[in-house]
């Protein structure tokens, strides 16, 4: 079967004109790079890019009719700023306007997953895609593991019987095993399990809080990984990898856990080194940090703007993922100089709007969840907001929860929003997933605007 994996991932290659094999080796070399060889990079990438913007591409090309700027003015990449800042709502409204016309690269058609409710179709180039797979490869590199080892995937499942076996013949093809990240039941959990052990992966590709929910059920029935298997990595995609998600993973597994970090319509933006930084692949992205308003309990929240500086089929500049996240001065311990950042926890839209105008982020109820609620009992929590002045968490009880622990939580939360939000708590058998399989914590049903 990996003899099979290797062969259809040389196939793939050869469709994408050997570019992934190009992106791989340059990627190998350039991770390496000086801080001036990456700017000179990027600006190169960027100069490519607007080039075909400005020729080809509608929105731009009536921008800078429009603007009064000249072509030579938005090909600098220090003069970035002289473009908008674009978000998923409204590249959705007209996507034809940011299509390149007569675009003879490649590409392939895709979507987004529409978790934040927004979905987008959108166009990637073969080389964006290439350049994409091969940073997944370098960052796979840096534990020790190969593109077509045995992979086990925390994933969502198809609902039909025919996306089913579609899904099931790609899993076997590329030498990868799916596992339900929906099935979260005791049962379920222990089928997960044992079919982990026979399988034996050489690393784990998974939404954390599905495998989070694998290794709580291990610790609670005195199961740890055995140490004669070939895992090597698990590798955490899609979601907000909270710290006590990955202190759980990593107690029952005993590897590495790491983040990646990305986005569908963009491309795989940053990747965890062995040193523990999250590195910007600055090869395929440039990257801006905005200030916002947001209080993430005593730390403003920081929105990454985001240019994908290698998909010309269908260009995504200064576009505003809705992500909080810190960037992080100084040079890694790694040696790599790529810039560095660390993912705050959640979206900008994951706010709570408080009476008088306040906001507070949604982390707050994730970080008093760990310190006051899941030690005392509480499997799983959910909180939506549907009135301006409360919010209703959900929990999810086992049988040693200790009920004392609403009355203190509640108290927190009223302290942190300066006693205007009232909490009201609700016990559930389970907390629902997405028909992705993504899990959120959080979901306000007011209206932002």
């Amino acid at each position: 079967m990996r003899l099979i994996s290797k062969s259809l991932r040389s196939l793939l290659n050869l469709r994408l004109g050997g570019q992934i094999t190009e992106a791989y080796r340059f990627l190998d070399r350039s991770q390496w790079f000086s801080r001036r060889e990456l700017d000179d990079l990027q600006a190169e990438l960027y100069r490519n890019l607007m080039e075909v913007c400005l020729a080809q591409v509608p929105f731009y090309r009536r921008y800078a009719a429009e603007s009064g700027l000249e072509p030579d003015q938005l090909k600098d990449l220090a003069q970035i700023s002289r473009l908008p800042v674009l978000d998923k709502r409204r590249i959705k409204e007209n996507p034809q306007d940011f299509q390149t016309e007569g675009f003879k690269g490649g590409f392939v058609t895709a979507a987004t997953s529409g978790a934040t409710g927004i979905p987008l179709q959108y166009l990637m180039s073969n080389r964006a895609m290439s350049w994409t797979l091969g940073a997944s490869y370098r960052g796979l590199s840096w534990y020790g593991v190969k593109p077509w080892d045995h992979q086990a995937r925390f994933w969502g499942v198809a609902l039909t019987p025919r996306a089913q076996l579609l899904e099931k013949g790609k899993d076997m093809l590329l030498n990868r095993r799916r596992f339900s990240a929906f099935d979260i039941s005791p049962a379920g959990l222990r089928t997960s399990y044992q079919r982990l052990i026979r399988y034996d992966p050489v690393y784990i590709y998974a939404y954390p809080s599905a495998l989070w929910e694998l290794a709580k059920w291990m610790q609670e029935n005195n199961q740890t990984y055995p140490r004669d298997k070939r895992l090597k990595l698990i590798v955490s995609t899609a979601e907000y990898l909270y710290g006590f998600q990955r202190e759980a993973i990593r107690s029952a597994f005993q590897v590495p856990v790491v983040n990646e970090y990305g986005a569908s319509e963009l491309a795989l933006l940053a990747y965890e080194c062995p040193a523990g930084s999250l590195h910007l692949h600055e090869e395929l992205v440039h990257a801006e940090f905005v200030s916002t308003d947001i209080d993430l309990g005593g730390e403003s929240g920081t929105e990454i703007i985001v240019t994908a500086l290698l998909n010309q089929a269908m260009p995504f500049i200064r576009y505003n993922l809705g992500d909080l996240v810190k960037p992080l001065e100084g040079i890694c311990s790694c040696g790599r100089q790529h810039r560095r950042l660390a993912i705050q926890q959640g979206r900008s839209s994951d706010v709570v709007q408080l009476p008088g105008g306040g906001r507070l982020h949604s982390s707050i109820f994730s970080y008093l969840s760990k310190s006051i609620l899941l030690s005392k009992g509480v499997k799983g929590f959910f909180v939506k907001q549907n009135a301006l002045e409360s919010v209703e968490v959900n929990l999810v009880r086992d049988r040693n929860f200790d009920p004392d622990c609403l009355e203190t939580y509640r108290r927190e939360i009223e302290r942190l929003s300066g006693g205007s939000l009232k909490v009201e708590f609700e016990f559930v058998d389970e907390i629902v997933r997405e028909r992705s399989g993504k899990l959120r914590y959080f979901v306000s049903n007011l209206d932002s605007s």
